[in-house]
C-alpha cells in the first residue's frame, strides 16, 4: 500500500477525520461553512493523494489535481481552482495566490494536533496557546485571515 493511500486511510489525511477538522478551522476563520460546495471541497481536496508514492515530492505535488477535477465538474473552474489552490507549492508553481482553503487545511492540522495532544485531563500538551501562531510560521508573509 503506497504512503498516500495509508495517509487517506488513517494518516494525516485520514477521510474520516480531516474533513471535519477543515471545516472547524474554517468556521473559527470565515465562520460557518454553509456553502455545500466548501464542505465537498473539504471531502475532496486531498482525495488525490491515493495511491501516491510519496506526499511531497513530484508525484505527491499532483494530489490537487483529482480534487480540483472533481470540484470542476460539480461546481465549475472557479470552484476547481479554489481546490487547486489548498496547496501553496501549486499555487506558486502556477503563478496563482493560495486560496482560503489552504490556510483552513494548514489550522486543520495544527487543531488535529491539539486534539490528540492532550494529557488524561484534556489538557493541551502542546507548547504553544494560539493555533494561529503556527499558521502565521508556515504561510509567512501570505498570511491573509
Amino acid at each position: 500500500m503506497t504512503i498516500g493511500t495509508r495517509s487517506i486511510l488513517y494518516g494525516a489525511h485520514c477521510a474520516v477525520l480531516h474533513p471535519w477538522f477543515l471545516a472547524l478551522a474554517w468556521w473559527k476563520l470565515y465562520g460557518f461553512p454553509w456553502d455545500v460546495r466548501l464542505w465537498t471541497a473539504f471531502w475532496v481536496h486531498d482525495i488525490g493523494y491515493f495511491s501516491k508514492n510519496d506526499m511531497d515530492g513530484a508525484s505527491g505535488e499532483t494530489h490537487v489535481e483529482l480534487g480540483a477535477r472533481i470540484m470542476g465538474l460539480l461546481f465549475g473552474e472557479s470552484w476547481a481552482a479554489f481546490t487547486a489552490a489548498h496547496s501553496q507549492y501549486w499555487a506558486k508553481r502556477n503563478g496563482r495566490q493560495f486560496s482560503r482553503l489552504c490556510v483552513a487545511d494548514k489550522l486543520a492540522f495544527v487543531l488535529t494536533c491539539c486534539a490528540q495532544k492532550s494529557d488524561r485531563r484534556g489538557v493541551s500538551t502542546l507548547p504553544t496557546t494560539n493555533p494561529f501562531d503556527s499558521i502565521r510560521l508556515t504561510l509567512g508573509n501570505g498570511w491573509r485571515a
